[in-house]
């Protein structure tokens, strides 16, 4: 490889462009405007498009328990489905009437394939009649870009004449895309008691016969000819209410006279409160040719256009705009840039000529624009991840120039003529530039092909890097000599300023007086200074394997935003529910009031807004509260939160209370999460009952839950012998009572756009309690009817109310969150999986998973098998430009030891390490390696020359102090804004950026006083070896 660099570096390209009068500003005049043109076009979105990988079965069957959907649908789809090559894992959750499997595939899988085979698979399965065809779907990657609560302090079902208005205006303005939460769908519903129906000798499917032939209009053909002609039609449609109950149904008898008639929106199940007003929330998604910015400008829009338009009462908030989080993300990258920039700036000029340092500079604003060329051109998008590559590759873009600009200044003071310095200096640098610069690459690339949703999400990171090293390459060979060829030909040659020689004089006196005799003394006491290094090494191991610096799945971020979730046991009351929304509520505003007295804050209110939402047919609550900024405020979430926890008491109607920093619940959001499987249900139970008991007693956890089903009461409904004789049979008998108890759709008409549905069933004190259901009339088929209890035996008995299954078997995940900041979560896992968990595992014959996630176990995987791949090509290129075998391993001995400065930096600054941290680190991995390839470059040529081995190992270090000095420096100051940046933006990326900048900060020191210390090492290796290669050798007689 070295033949063909330096075949390349000789080539008349490099020279060209160095030494033409226009053709350097002439193609940074084209990558300028090839970057606005990219800036310009690219797509503006808070994530990329990824896919999921994932797909979704349904299937519902009314009247079914939950055991029996196992049996007969679920077991049966499971073991058809987990027979697929592509398949990864299967889930489902089954309930009564209905079973829900999620079928995550395989990382990697042609996904038209995947879900061709799929459906065949769920076609191929025979399931019970009465049941429902399944419902076969794949998991599509949306983004919600703005978020609109309107409130309203009438019934929220006024609003929906303006809902359906606005959903066709915003899809008329080229956004297909809303949901809409917080509004019942619209219903009819007409309840009837079993006295009303016996009296009338009716079931609930005949009264609704009776109901489709009366309400409706029929054609009765066509009377007359020409123009007389005239269609004739019978019958009327009744749709509201009040013409319903008015519907003759004979006997001169009404719908009204023998039911209740219920208007759509008089009894809610589902409400949703903003700022004590009723709301509904409207979620507006971008569509896949759309970015985020344009969606938010097409909403912004049509809101200041209509709003001011609605009656006075109703209120239109936009409550969350994900759009100002990309533009934050884009003033945070231009803000962050240009104090990057400056310090940058600042750097170069304290260090190097003026010349040089303005030219030097300058690569970073034409690299970057570089880069938006590359990736508009590539198909990319500017999104979170790619704009914090972006940020995190400030100080790098500029390291290969420096090199050149530093080894310009070199010949400068060597007393090479002005006109020959840039040229000989590209020359020289070429070969391991073009080196590092492959290395970096080859460090990020294995990220490219991480397989998953993860590795999607995250892959504009090593794009991005790769083209600005790409970028920053075109303008260290073919701009910057040109400038700097231009620059010091138009020089007059005046002697350098006081200022500049002073400067100049402290780096000759630092190098010459200071690291001169130190890094001499230090490769004499080597062992020592690779005993140090080795000895850090460790230490930061273990400081990792202790939990000092622990792993975390979850990004450590300080938001505004606090969050409950509630789980109800089945069949709560309403009246319950509301009693414990206004608990939650009333414990909110004690814990508000409470920190209001304990700290001195410049609010008369902490809660600045308060959005809460409960589904009575689901059973479930949400709450999210908004607090002020934490740079504004004295406490974190976590105290505030323990603060509600401790003023609300659980009812007896609360299955589960979740209160923390981020919304969910579940195991994806809690920070401990075991789960537990088996074959046995009432093992399983136990088993986690057991768990959850010895978890509870831990003081360093809280929120501990799990997803056990509650226990459901229910009904067995077992044929007498003589109603079997008379041919009634379980299925037609199971089908009335569910016609009865959930209702039967009469007929549908479309109102303000939406389907509306004109339900009949029982009414709702017959439905909640058994005694009243008996009198529940049953059709035998043959023309008579009997109530329930003379069909049937009642009998009262209680199983699970739902069954959640991984790959076949029944399995229950433990959640549980940290008390406190200060709680180890990887020793309080370890003492639990050491004390706990064996004892439970062994009594209840369970199995455990102690993973994180499975998600994140995979990506962890994959991260793993990255870096062998990433450590593999290093050493390839290394390999091939040393045309040797030893040398790349003095060179990749910074990779190791530069992850000391990477783990004591999130010690420092009490950060967890987590999957960006890893990313960190392979970027550290390919940019520390930069200077020990310089380093060993330059040592290679001393001995060349003929220098001793040991003055040849002290001069190239000496002679590459200032450009391993810059390079840190300026990569490091590129990264000080995003470690002092406080926004949430630069919180979810402050772990990377910590891994790079004191790892590259340690790094330096191990290029300049460890690296040198190792080379002694090698080359003592290498003579010892040749000496006994020399020994062993046989010896040639002596002529004569």
């Amino acid at each position: 490889m070295t033949r063909i660099l330096d075949h390349l570096r000789e080539a008349p390209f490099l020279a060209y462009f160095a030494r033409h009068r226009v053709a350097a500003n002439l193609l940074m005049l084209f990558v300028i405007l090839m970057g606005f043109m990219g800036l310009t076009r690219l797509p503006m979105q808070l994530f990329p498009d990824v896919t999921p990988g994932a797909a979704a079965v349904t299937v519902a069957w009314d009247g079914a328990g939950a055991d029996a959907v196992v049996d007969r649908i679920t077991e049966p789809l499971e073991r058809e489905l987990l027979e697929l090559d592509a398949i990864d894992r299967v889930t489902s959750n089954s309930r009564d009437g209905y079973a829900a499997l999620s079928i995550y595939f395989e990382a990697g899988s042609d996904m038209e394939s995947a879900m061709r085979d799929l459906r065949t698979a769920v076609d191929s399965v025979s399931l019970p009649s009465g049941a429902d065809d399944p419902t076969v779907r794949e998991y599509e990657f949306s983004e919600p870009v703005i978020f609109t609560i309107l409130s309203y302090d009438g019934p929220i079902s006024d609003l929906r004449p303006f809902l359906d208005q606005m959903e066709s205006d915003l899809r008329r303005r080229g956004i297909p895309e809303t949901l809409v939460e917080g509004m019942d769908e619209p219903i009819v519903r007409i309840e009837v008691t079993p006295e009303s129906l016996a009296r009338h000798q009716w079931t609930v499917d005949s009264l609704a016969d009776e109901i489709r032939q009366v309400n409706d209009r029929f054609s009765a053909g066509q009377a007359g000819e020409g123009e007389n002609q005239r269609n004739v039609i019978t019958g009327e449609r009744r749709t509201s209410g009040l013409a319903l109950r008015e519907l003759p149904l004979g006997d001169n008898r009404t719908l009204g006279d023998v039911a209740t008639i219920l208007e759509q929106g008089e009894e809610p199940r589902k409400r949703l409160v903003f700022n004590d007003r009723n709301a509904v929330l409207v979620q507006v998604f971008r569509s896949g040719g759309m970015d985020s910015m344009t969606t938010s400008e097409i909403y912004h829009e049509w809101h200041n256009e209509v709003v001011p338009t609605l009656p006075a009462g109703v209120e239109v908030v936009v409550f969350g705009d994900n759009s100002e989080f990309v533009g934050d993300n884009v003033e945070l990258l231009l803000t962050n840039g240009f104090y990057g920039l400056m310090l940058v700036l600042g750097t170069l000029f304290i260090l190097l000529n003026l010349r040089v340092a303005l030219w030097t500079a300058m690569g970073i604003p034409v690299a970057l624009l570089g880069t938006m060329a590359l990736l508009y051109f590539s198909g990319g998008s500017l999104n979170f991840f790619s704009m914090f590559a972006m940020m995190m590759a400030l100080g790098i873009i500029v390291d290969n120039a420096i090199v050149v600009g530093e080894e310009t200044q070199s010949m400068l003071e060597r007393g090479i003529a002005r006109s020959d310095a840039a040229s000989l200096a590209v020359s020289r640098m070429y070969a391991p530039i073009v080196a590092s610069s492959l290395t970096t690459m080859a460090a990020f690339s294995p990220l490219l092909f991480v397989p998953g949703m993860f590795g999607e999400l995250l892959r504009p990171i090593p794009l991005v890097i790769i083209m600005v090293i790409a970028a920053a390459l075109v303008e260290c060979f073919l701009i910057l000599p040109g400038h700097l060829h231009m620059s010091f030909g138009r020089s007059t040659g005046k002697t350098e300023t006081g200022l500049r020689k002073r400067i100049t004089a402290l780096e000759h006196r630092v190098r010459e007086q200071y690291y001169r005799p130190f890094i001499t003394f230090m490769i004499r006491q080597r062992l020592l200074s690779v005993s140090i290094a080795l000895s850090l090494f460790i230490v930061s191991i273990g400081m990792v394997a202790g939990g000092v610096v622990p792993f975390s799945e979850d990004l450590d971020i300080e938001a505004e935003e606090i969050f409950a979730d509630v789980e109800f046991v089945e069949g709560a009351p309403e009246q319950s529910v509301v009693e414990f929304m206004e608990t939650m509520q009333a414990g909110l505003r004690a814990a508000e009031a409470e920190f209001l007295e304990r700290y001195d804050v410049p609010f008369e209110a902490l809660i600045r807004d308060l959005y809460y939402e409960y589904d009575l047919d689901a059973g479930e609550a949400f709450f999210m509260a908004r607090l002020p900024s934490p740079d504004d405020r004295p406490f974190s979430n976590n105290q505030f939160l323990r603060a509600w926890e401790s003023h609300v008491e659980l009812p007896q109607v609360v299955d589960r209370l979740r209160i923390a920093s981020e919304s969910g619940g579940g195991a994806s959001a809690s920070e401990l999460n075991l789960r537990l499987a088996g074959e046995d249900a009432e093992q399983l139970r136990a088993g986690t009952q057991a768990l959850v008991q010895a978890l509870e007693d831990y003081g360093e956890l809280r929120n501990v839950n799990d997803t056990l089903p509650a226990t459901n009461r229910q009904v067995r409904l077992d044929l007498t012998p003589a109603a079997r004789a008379q041919g009634l049979r379980e299925q037609a008998l199971a089908g009335q009572v569910a016609a009865a108890m959930d209702g039967v759709t009469v007929q549908t008409f479309t109102e303000f756009g939406s389907e509306v549905d004109v339900r009949l069933r029982l009414d709702e004190q017959t439905r909640q309690q058994l005694d009243y259901l008996s009198w529940l009339p049953i059709s035998l088929g043959n023309g008579r009817t009997l109530p329930l209890s003379e069909v049937a035996t009642l009998t009262a008995q209680e199983e699970p109310s739902a069954t959640a299954r991984e790959n076949g078997r029944q399995a229950v995940t433990i959640t549980a969150d940290a008390a406190s900041e200060d709680v180890n979560m990887q020793s309080v896992q370890a003492d639990i999986a050491e004390n706990v968990m064996p004892g439970i595992l062994a009594q209840y014959g369970l199995s455990a998973d102690y993973e994180t996630g499975q998600d994140a176990a995979e990506l962890l995987d994959n991260l793993v098998v990255a870096a062998y791949a990433a450590a593999a090509l290093i050493f390839l290129i290394l390999a091939w430009m040393f045309q040797s075998y030893t040398w790349p391993l003095a060179v990749m001995t910074s990779i190791p030891l530069a992850m000391t400065g990477a783990i004591f930096g999130h010690w420092v600054l009490r950060l967890d390490l987590n999957f960006l941290s890893l990313f960190g680190l392979f970027g550290l991995a390919g940019i520390v390696i930069n200077g020990s390839i310089i380093l060993i470059s330059r040592y290679r040529e001393l001995l060349a020359d003929g220098w001793d081995r040991h003055e040849a190992i002290v001069e190239a270090s000496c002679q590459r102090f200032r450009p391993v000095v810059l390079t840190t420096l300026t990569t490091v100051m590129g990264l000080v804004p995003i470690l002092l940046e406080t926004s949430v933006q630069a919180q979810m990326i402050r772990s990377m950026a910590t891994s790079l900048a004191f790892g590259l900060g340690y790094g330096a020191f191990l290029v300049l006083l460890v690296i040198p210390c190792v080379l002694s090492y090698l080359q003592s290796m290498t003579e010892a070896f040749d000496r006994l290669v020399r020994w062993l050798s046989p010896k040639r007689p002596e002529a004569g």
